[in-house]
């Protein structure tokens, strides 16, 4: 896990994100020799939050890059309310309700890798 860098680029490595890190970077290194056509799939979820428990945050799907890691970047949907809902209209990048997250990552439908996080108030 990464903290963006200031240049919408991946960063320092952490074992945690505040809440005002807007996008968090997910990298995946991989043994396996994976096929270009291999989709990867990573799924976000706010297990217990401020927000509430178990809201889905989003779905992000990546092509493999033969000799590359996976990777993603996630921010939260700029229609996510603090208690899991979602508006009709868009609003401005907010700060990640504090709490424990999770990110599946599916290579082809088959989940290989659950990463278990931590979002912490401060900056």
């Amino acid at each position: 896990m990464k903290r963006d860098n200031g240049n919408n680029e991946p960063g320092e490595v952490v074992t945690q994100f505040n809440a005002t890190d807007h996008t968090q970077y997910f990298e995946l290194g991989t043994t396996r020799l994976l096929d270009p056509g291999t989709k990867v799939r990573w799924s976000v979820v706010g297990l217990v939050t401020q927000a509430g428990k178990d809201i889905p945050i989003t779905e992000i799907t990546t092509d493999v890059i033969v000799g590359k890691p996976l990777t993603a970047h996630v921010s939260l949907p700029a229609n996510l309310e603090s208690d899991g809902t979602m508006r009709k209209t868009p609003s401005t990048l907010k700060d990640w309700p504090v709490g424990t997250y999770k990110v599946d990552i599916f290579l082809n439908d088959i989940l290989v890798k659950t990463i278990v996080y931590i979002v912490a108030a401060g900056k």
